[in-house]
Formats: structure tokens, sequence, C-alpha cells
């Protein structure tokens, strides 16, 4: 965080489910996706050193005032330069509830799904990612389970023209 935020250098920071013991993990990570800033985890003390230098970057790189504090442009340049990547297994059973719980990871994240999705987990993504369409939250007027199930038949019949995980995503 602080290679990318005070010196201004890319950064990949890779993490994968099995080094996720305890799901505060995850909530870090969705915390430092959604903010750029992981609560706590510099004291005040620690921060007014680290941030003098961004004074000066600050006016040189943003003299229109859009960033009114050195605290505020670090937070932009953590956004900017700190590549989170998040390695996770669709089959472990705790990774629905782990997505659902961190929503960064699919507001704040591009999708990468190496394979191809089981029947199981197409039925269960568009009640994750559209719960106003698919989920407990649908109008009671329509029928989202024959709308799902469509959107499903539509994804498995462009299979055969390369149709991926993404593009179903896409689609919903």
């Amino acid at each position: 965080v602080q290679i990318a935020g005070v010196e201004g250098q890319q950064v990949a920071f890779y993490v994968e489910d099995h080094q996720v013991f305890i799901d505060e993990v995850l909530e870090t990570i969705n915390s430092l996706l959604c903010g750029g800033e992981v609560p706590g985890l510099f004291k005040h003390e620690e921060l007014v050193p680290m941030l003098e230098p961004l004074k000066e970057v600050m006016q040189d790189q943003v003299g229109d005032g859009s960033v009114r504090t050195p605290y505020e442009f670090f937070l932009r340049r953590v956004q900017a330069n700190l590549h989170v990547v998040v390695s996770m297994d669709s089959t472990h059973p705790e990774f629905w509830r782990r997505c659902e719980s961190n929503p960064a990871l699919f507001t704040a994240c591009s999708i990468l799904w190496f394979g191809e999705w089981s029947r199981a987990s197409m039925e269960h993504f568009p009640s994750m990612l559209l719960p106003e369409y698919f989920g407990k939250d649908a109008p009671e007027e329509w029928d989202a389970a024959a709308l799902q199930d469509a959107a499903i038949q539509i994804h498995t019949a462009c299979r055969s023209r390369g149709a991926t995980p993404r593009q179903l995503v896409a689609f919903l």
C-alpha cells in the first residue's frame, strides 16, 4: 500500500483463497478495493511523516483542487497503482458466501473465469449479481426462474461459438 500510494509505483498483490484462513482477510481486501484503504493499517503518528513528501507531488500533479488532502491523494494513488489479484476456487464450499459478503470482488474487479461453469453455478450467479431481478427481491409479477433459465439456455447454446462465463455476466 505504501509503495503504491507514496512512491506511486505499480504493485500487484496476489492472494489465493487457500491463504484466506479467516473471513477478515477478504473483508480487508474488500475495503482496499472499495476505497483504497485498510482501516487501522497506519496510526496517525505513522501517516503524518509518510504523507509529508506527497504534499509537493500533490500540488504538481493535481493543481485543480480536486484533491483536498495528502491522505486523499494517497488513497487515489493506491487505487490507481495497487492491483489486487484474488484467485478463488468456485468449488470451494465457502466460495459463494465469501463472494456475497464481499461485493467489491464483483463491483471493483475484472472477473476472469477459467473453464466452464457448472449448471449450478450458472443458476446461482444471476441472483447474486442482480438480486433485484433474479433473487428474493425480484418483482412478483414476473417469473424470475424462467427468465434465468432462458438466459442460461441462450448462453449454453452459444458455447459452441466460444461463449465464456464472462460473456454470461455481461449478458445478464
